[in-house]
C-alpha cells in the first residue's frame, strides 16, 4: 500500500494517494495497535500527503504521532527522526506556531549532526526552514545567520556554481533586504544574477525556472519593479528553450507539448508586474496579444481564453474603462459555462462578479445586482459564510455583501480579512494588508463610522505606499476614499488636504494609465475627482486655486489627444504603418458587424460562427499590434500628454463680452449629518478673477433636494420626448432650472467698470447640465460649449490655413437604404403586466441556445412565475440543483411574450447568460423598443427609414454656396458612400474642406461611444461577410476612425443627425463620442444633436443657419459667427410660420429635384414653437 501511494504521490495524484494511505492505515489499526516502525511510516506518509495538499492541521497530527513513535523506538533512526521532525516543523509552521517549529528544525539539526556530512545537503535546507520560523519569531539576526550558514553547507555539498546553491544564495539575498541592509542585497543579487548565466550546470531550462522564480517572490512581496527584468529575463529563456527542437531536453518538451506554457507564463508574469505598478496601457497590449494567440492555438472555448478574459477584465477596470470590461466579462462568462461551469472546474462566479463591478462602476447597480447574487455561492448547509475562508474569497464576498447593502455582513468579512494579512500568512501579506484595511475602512465609512473609518485609511495609505511608492493609482485610491471620509464627516479641510495630495500626484500617475488620453481620462472620470477639490477651494473662498484644480479635471483627455499630432511628428514610414493598421481594424470591423448581422437572422449557421471566431482572433492580433505601435512612438517620442494653461493665458483669448461658465454638482452617497453636498456655478471673464457662487436648493436653508437633483432629467425628458410635445411642462421645467442654474449668475453677467455685460456664454462640461440645451436657459445670450479653457485657446491660437481650401464645402445627404422587407406585422405598444425584460442576447450563451431574443419578456421558468430578475435568478438556482447530473439536457420549460405572441421555449440547465432589465417590463419594453428602432431595422432588417429632408438641406446648402461663388462637392444617394469619403480621407482632400456637412442616419453606442456611427449608402457591390481579402464596406463611419484616422482643418462639421451630441457620461469630458473625435481630428467647431431630431424642421434650420454664415439671405450685409448664425436660425424656426415653412419647404424640393415632395407638418400656426424641434442642435468648440 505504502508503495503504491509513493507512486501516485510522484505523479501528483494526491488525492489517490491519500485515500491508499488511509486505507492502509485502517487496516493497520485493525490488525493491532502496536506503536512501532511500520505505524510510524504510515503516519509519517499520510501527514507528508496531507501537508501537499494543504490541510496542514490534520497533517500535522499525523506527523506528530509518526515523530512521537519513532521518539520511543529503541533502535530509533537519527535520519528517520530528522526527516520526521523537519516534516512535523514545517506543518507547525503553516499553523502559525512558530516557537514549535523552531524547536522542531534545532532538533532535526542535532539529528543530521549525528548523522554526519552526508546528512549537510538536508541540514542546509532545513536552516532554511528555521531561518523562516526565526523571522515569524522576529529574530531577524538569528533568522540571517541561519541563512549564512545554509549557504556555507550548500558551497560546501553541491559547489559554489551549482544551481542548488543558487536557491541558498537567493535566500540570504532576501533576508538581508527583509532587515533593510540594501547594499549587502543588492550586491548579492548582482553576484546571484551572474552566477546564474554562467554556472556549468544549469541549462536555459534552470536559467528560465530560476529568473521566474525570483520575478514570482518580487511580485508576491508587492516588488513589481523590481520583479520585472526577471519575468522579462524568464521569457528570453523560456523563448530559447521553445525554439530548440534538436536538444534531449528540447525533444523531451516537444513531447509534452512544447514549451508554449512557460511563454505564456512568463508574458503573464510580464504584464503582472506592469499592472502591479499601475501601468496599465502597456499591459494591456500584452494581455490583447496574448488572447489573440490563444484564441488561434487553443480556440475560443478554452481555459486560456477565460484566463485572458479574466485579465483584460481587470485591466479594463484599473483604467475605468467600465463598458469595454463588462464585454469582455460577458464573453467571460459565456465561455467558462460552455466549458461546463463549475461541475467541469471552470466556474462562472468570478466572471459575473466581473460583470457586476462593470455595471456597479456605470451607475447601472439594478442590473449588477444579478450578478452579484450569482458570484456569491452560498455554502451547502444554508449558512451566510463559510466557516473557513481564504483571504481572497473573504475580500471579495465582503465587497459583494456591501454593494448587495449587507454592511454588517461585509464588515464582518473585511474584519476576518484584515486579521489574516496581519498574521504572517506568507509573502502575500505584502500586498494583503493595504487591501483589508482599505476594504474595511470603506464599509464602515459607508456605514457612517468616520471615526473608526479614519486610522484604517490612514494604516492603508502607509502599507501601500511603502509596498509600491507614492506614484501609484492604488495611493491615490486610498487618498480619494480617505477624503470623502473627511467629507462626510464635515471635515472639509481635512478631505481639501487629502484632495490636493491627490492632485499633486495624479500627473506622475496618469501617463502610465495608457498611451491613449482619453482612456487616462476614463480612469482619472472613476478615481480623481478634481472637480471636488475645486469646490472644497471654492468654499473656503480661494478661486484662483478652485479654477486651476477645475481646469485641470476638465477635457484632459482630449487635449492630450489634441497633442499627439504635435508631440509625434512621426515620419512616412510611421504613418503609413499607422495607416495600415488602422485601414486593417476598420476593415476586420466591418466584417465582424457583418457575421453578427449574419449570425443573428442564422444562428445555427456553423460556417458564420467559424468566421466569427476567426475574424475575432483577427482583431485582437491587430489590436495588440496597434497598441504596441502606440508604445513604441511613446518611447520615441515621449508620452503626448498636453498641459493646462495658465489663467492668464486663457483670459487673453476671451473677447470682452464672452465667459466661460462651469457648474459642479457634489453629492457624496456615504449617509450622513454634516455635509448636504456643494453645489457651485463659476464664471471666467476675460480681466477679472474668477467667481465662484454657491447655489441654493429650494429645501430648507437652501438645502438641495431630490427634486432639485432631478430637474435637469426632468426637463431633458419632456424635451426628447417630441411625440407629447408638452408646451406647459417644457416651459415650466425652464423656468424652474433656469432660477436654479443662471438667475444667480446674473449679476455676474452685467457690465463693469471694465468690460461689457456678457453676450455670449461659453459652458464648460457640466455633468447635470449635459445634454441640456443651455440655450433654452441664458434669454438672449448666445451660448456654445468647449471641453475646457485650455482647448478654447488651443483651438484660438491655432494658425490658418496660409491659402483658401480647395473645398468651400463637402457636403453629404440622403445616403440610399435597401427596399424594406416585407410586411410585419405591428407588435402591441404594450406587454404583459407581468415578466421579465430581456435587453440582449450574448452569442454563444444558455439564452441564445433557446432561442431567447432582445426584446422578449420571459413569464416563466420551469413553470415559476418571474415577475423580477430575483424570481428568474431564483428559479435557475432551483432547477439547476434539482437538475444535478444532467447538465446540458435541454429540457427546462420556459415561457416568453414576443411581438404580442405566447412562445414555449427549452433551455439548458444554468444561467441563461442573457441581460435582463431590472424595470417593470411593462414600463421597460415600450421604452427598449423606441430606443432600439433606428439599431433594430438596421442590424436585423437591413433596412432604415428614408432621410428626404437631409436630400433637402443639402442641396439648399450647396445652392448657397454656388451663389457666394465658393468651391463645393455635394454627394447625394449612392454617391455619399463610405468608400468615396475614404478615398478623400487618403488623399488628404479631407483636410481641404472649410465645411463639411453630414446629413444621415446616426447610431448611438452608448456603452461604448467611439462605435457610433454615421451611416452612409453602402457601396454598389458589398462584399461578402465571409470574404477573406478585401475591405467589407458596410456604410458606417465610427468615431473611433474619425478619431483615429481623419485629418481635418474645417472651421465647422454640422453632424445633421439624431443624437450625435450624446455618448458616454465622462466626468470632466462631457458626453464622450462624436464631438472629441472631430475636435481631435481637427476642426475648430462642430454642430451636433441632443435628441431625435424631425427631418423637416432639420432641413429648415439648416437651410437658415447656412444662409447666416454665408450672408446669402435677403438683408444680411455680412456673416455672422457660428453661435450667431445659429441662434438666429433656431429664432427663425421658431416663430416660423406653417404657410411660409410650406413655401420654404417647396422651393428646397425644386432645388433638390424631387417634384413629388409635399410638406407634411405638425399642427398649428407655428409648427416648430416647441423647442423639441429648434434646441436639440448645439455647437461645441471655437464659436468665433
Amino acid at each position: 500500500f505504502r508503495e503504491l501511494a509513493r507512486h501516485h504521490y510522484f505523479y501528483g495524484n494526491l488525492l489517490t494517494a491519500r485515500e491508499i494511505l488511509q486505507t492502509a492505515r485502517a487496516a493497520r489499526l485493525a490488525r493491532d495497535a502496536a506503536e512501532d516502525e511500520e505505524l510510524a511510516g504510515l503516519e509519517f506518509d499520510l501527514g507528508s500527503v496531507l501537508h501537499r495538499l494543504q490541510e496542514f492541521p490534520l497533517a500535522a497530527q499525523h506527523l506528530q504521532t509518526a515523530y512521537d513513535i519513532r521518539l520511543k523506538l529503541a533502535d530509533r533512526s537519527p535520519m528517520q527522526l530528522a526527516q520526521t521532525a523537519t516534516a512535523l516543523g514545517q506543518s507547525r509552521l503553516e499553523t502559525g506556531e512558530y516557537e514549535t517549529a523552531s524547536k522542531l528544525f534545532a532538533a532535526a539539526l542535532a539529528d543530521y549532526d549525528q548523522v554526519g556530512p552526508n546528512a549537510n545537503q538536508e541540514s542546509a535546507r532545513v536552516l532554511l526552514d528555521l531561518a523562516k520560523a526565526q523571522d515569524a519569531l522576529q529574530q531577524p539576526d538569528a533568522a540571517l545567520e541561519s541563512c549564512r550558514r545554509a549557504l556555507q553547507l550548500a558551497q560546501e555539498v553541491f559547489g559554489k556554481t551549482s544551481r542548488n546553491t543558487l536557491v541558498f544564495h537567493n535566500t540570504l539575498r532576501v533576508a538581508l533586504r527583509q532587515q533593510r541592509r540594501y547594499a549587502e542585497s543588492q550586491e548579492l543579487l548582482q553576484q546571484l544574477q551572474d552566477l546564474v548565466r554562467e554556472s556549468p550546470d544549469a541549462d536555459n531550462f534552470d536559467r528560465a525556472l530560476f529568473f521566474g522564480d525570483l520575478s514570482l517572490e518580487e511580485r508576491r512581496r508587492g516588488s513589481y519593479a523590481a520583479g520585472l527584468p526577471f519575468a522579462r529575463e524568464a521569457l528570453s529563456y523560456w523563448e530559447k528553450v521553445a525554439a530548440d527542437t534538436t536538444s534531449p531536453l528540447g525533444k523531451m518538451m516537444q513531447q509534452q507539448g512544447g514549451a508554449g506554457r512557460f511563454v505564456r507564463g512568463a508574458r503573464i508574469a510580464i504584464f503582472d508586474c506592469l499592472t502591479g505598478q499601475g501601468r496599465f496601457g502597456e499591459s494591456q497590449a500584452l494581455q490583447r496579444q496574448l488572447l489573440a494567440e490563444d484564441l488561434a492555438t487553443a480556440g475560443p472555448i478554452s481555459p486560456q481564453v477565460t484566463q485572458d478574459l479574466g485579465f483584460l477584465v481587470g485591466s479594463a477596470v484599473s483604467r475605468g474603462s467600465f463598458s469595454e470590461a463588462e464585454q469582455y466579462a460577458r464573453q467571460w462568462l459565456t465561455v467558462a459555462q460552455l466549458l461546463g461551469g463549475a461541475e467541469s472546474g471552470f466556474p462562472p462566479h468570478e466572471a459575473a462578479r466581473a460583470i457586476a463591478i462593470s455595471l456597479d462602476r456605470q451607475g447601472r447597480l439594478a442590473e449588477a445586482r444579478p450578478f452579484y447574487e450569482m458570484a456569491l455561492p452560498r455554502p451547502a448547509d444554508g449558512s451566510a459564510q463559510p466557516a473557513s475562508a481564504s483571504f481572497d474569497d473573504l475580500l471579495a464576498r465582503g465587497q459583494i455583501l456591501s454593494r448587495l447593502g449587507d454592511l454588517e455582513q461585509a464588515a464582518a468579512c473585511f474584519r476576518q480579512a484584515v486579521e489574516l494579512a496581519a498574521g504572517p500568512a506568507g509573502l502575500d501579506a505584502y500586498i494583503r494588508k493595504p487591501q483589508a484595511s482599505l476594504a474595511l475602512a470603506v464599509v464602515l465609512r459607508d456605514q457612517g463610522k468616520f471615526a473608526d473609518a479614519t486610522p484604517l485609511f490612514e494604516r492603508a495609505l502607509q502599507e501601500q505606499t511603502q509596498l509600491s511608492g507614492e506614484a501609484h493609482p492604488s495611493v491615490v485610491n486610498i487618498l480619494v476614499q480617505a477624503a470623502s471620509n473627511r467629507f462626510a464627516a464635515g471635515d472639509l479641510r481635512g478631505a481639501e488636504q487629502l484632495l490636493t495630495e491627490v492632485a499633486r500626484l495624479h500627473p506622475l500617475v496618469r501617463l502610465q494609465i495608457d498611451v491613449s488620453g482619453l482612456e487616462r481620462s476614463a480612469y482619472a472620470a472613476a478615481n480623481v475627482p478634481l472637480d471636488w477639490l475645486a469646490g472644497l477651494l471654492a468654499a473656503r473662498g480661494a478661486p484662483v486655486a478652485a479654477w486651476e484644480r477645475l481646469e485641470e479635471h476638465l477635457g484632459r483627455g482630449l487635449l492630450d489627444e489634441m497633442s499627439t499630432r504635435l508631440a509625434q511628428p512621426l515620419t512616412t514610414a510611421e504613418q503609413e504603418h499607422v495607416e495600415d493598421l488602422s485601414y486593417r481594424l476598420k476593415s476586420i470591423d466591418e466584417r465582424l458587424r457583418g457575421l453578427q448581422t449574419t449570425l443573428a437572422r442564422q444562428p445555427d449557421d456553423a460556417a458564420v460562427r467559424h468566421s466569427l471566431e476567426v475574424w475575432t482572433a483577427q482583431r485582437q492580433r491587430v489590436l495588440a499590434d496597434w497598441t504596441n505601435l502606440q508604445a513604441e512612438f511613446v518611447q520615441r517620442y515621449g508620452p503626448a500628454s498636453g498641459q493646462t494653461f495658465s489663467l492668464e493665458r486663457i483670459q487673453s483669448h476671451l473677447q470682452a463680452d464672452e465667459a466661460l461658465v462651469a457648474w459642479i454638482d457634489l453629492e457624496t452617497t456615504v449617509p450622513h449629518e454634516h455635509q448636504p453636498g456643494l453645489h457651485y456655478a463659476c464664471v471666467l471673464r476675460k480681466s477679472l478673477a474668477p467667481h465662484w457662487i454657491r447655489l441654493p436648493g429650494s429645501g430648507p436653508a437652501g438645502a438641495w433636494t431630490s427634486d432639485d437633483l432631478e430637474l435637469p432629467t426632468q426637463l431633458r425628458v419632456a424635451l426628447a420626448t417630441i411625440e407629447s410635445r408638452n408646451s406647459e411642462l417644457v416651459t415650466s421645467l425652464t423656468s424652474e432650472l433656469q432660477a436654479q442654474r443662471f438667475l444667480p449668475l446674473e449679476p455676474l453677467l452685467q457690465a463693469t467698470p471694465e468690460l461689457p455685460a456678457v453676450r455670449r456664454i461659453i459652458v464648460l462640461p457640466s455633468p447635470a447640465l449635459a445634454a441640456i440645451p443651455c440655450q433654452l436657459l441664458a434669454g438672449d445670450r448666445l451660448v456654445s460649449y468647449v471641453p475646457s479653457g485650455t482647448v478654447l485657446t488651443l483651438l484660438r491660437e491655432r494658425p490658418r490655413p496660409a491659402t483658401p481650401p480647395a473645398e468651400g464645402l463637402l457636403a453629404i445627404g440622403d445616403p440610399v437604404v435597401p427596399a424594406a422587407p416585407a410586411a410585419q406585422p405591428a407588435a402591441p405598444a404594450v406587454p404583459p403586466d407581468s415578466g421579465v425584460l430581456v435587453l440582449n442576447v450574448p452569442a454563444g450563451s444558455i439564452g441564445q441556445a433557446a432561442g431567447l431574443q432582445a426584446g422578449d419578456v420571459v413569464q416563466s421558468y420551469n413553470g415559476v412565475a418571474t415577475n423580477s430578475v430575483a424570481d428568474l435568478v431564483a428559479a435557475i438556482d432551483k432547477r439547476a440543483q434539482a437538475a444535478a447530473g444532467n447538465f446540458g439536457k435541454p429540457d427546462t420549460p420556459l415561457t416568453v411574450w414576443r411581438a404580442g405572441q405566447m412562445q414555449d421555449l427549452t433551455a439548458r440547465r444554468g444561467r441563461l447568460g442573457i441581460n435582463l432589465s431590472a424595470a417593470l417590463a411593462q414600463v421597460a419594453w415600450p421604452e427598449w423598443r423606441r430606443s432600439q428602432e433606428l439599431l433594430f431595422l438596421a442590424q436585423r432588417e437591413g433596412q432604415l427609414p428614408p432621410l428626404p429632408g437631409s436630400r433637402l438641406e443639402t442641396s439648399a446648402i450647396a445652392h448657397q454656396f454656388a451663389q457666394a461663388r465658393l468651391p463645393h462637392t455635394r454627394w447625394l444617394g449612392p454617391q455619399a458612400t463610405e468608400a468615396q469619403l475614404e478615398t478623400w480621407r487618403r488623399e488628404r482632400r479631407l483636410a481641404q474642406v472649410q465645411y463639411l456637412h453630414l446629413a444621415s442616419h446616426a447610431l448611438l453606442n452608448p456603452t461604448l461611444p467611439l462605435d457610433s456611427s454615421l451611416l452612409l449608402s453602402p457601396a454598389a457591390t458589398a462584399t461578402p461577410a465571409i470574404a477573406n481579402d478585401t475591405l467589407a464596406d458596410d456604410g458606417r463611419v465610427t468615431a473611433a476612425q474619425i478619431l483615429r484616422d481623419w485629418h481635418l482643418q474645417s472651421d465647422l462639421v454640422v453632424l445633421s443627425a439624431c443624437e450625435t451630441a450624446l455618448g458616454q457620461p465622462l466626468a470632466g469630458e462631457g458626453l464622450l463620442g462624436f464631438s472629441q473625435a472631430f475636435l481631435r481630428a481637427g476642426t475648430r467647431s462642430l454642430i451636433v444633436s441632443l435628441w431625435r431630431v424631425d427631418d423637416q424642421a432639420t432641413a429648415l434650420l439648416m437651410h437658415r443657419l447656412y444662409q447666416n454664415l454665408l450672408a446669402t439671405r435677403p438683408g444680411l450685409t455680412k456673416p455672422l459667427s457660428k453661435t450667431e448664425a445659429l441662434a438666429e436660425a433656431q429664432h427663425w424656426l421658431q416663430q416660423l410660420p406653417a404657410a411660409d415653412a410650406t413655401q420654404t419647404l417647396r422651393d428646397l424640393a425644386t432645388l433638390a429635384e424631387l417634384p413629388q415632395y409635399e410638406p407634411t407638418l405638425p399642427p398649428g400656426e407655428f409648427p416648430f414653437a416647441h423647442p423639441s424641434f429648434w434646441s436639440a442642435f448645439i455647437l461645441i468648440g471655437d464659436p468665433q
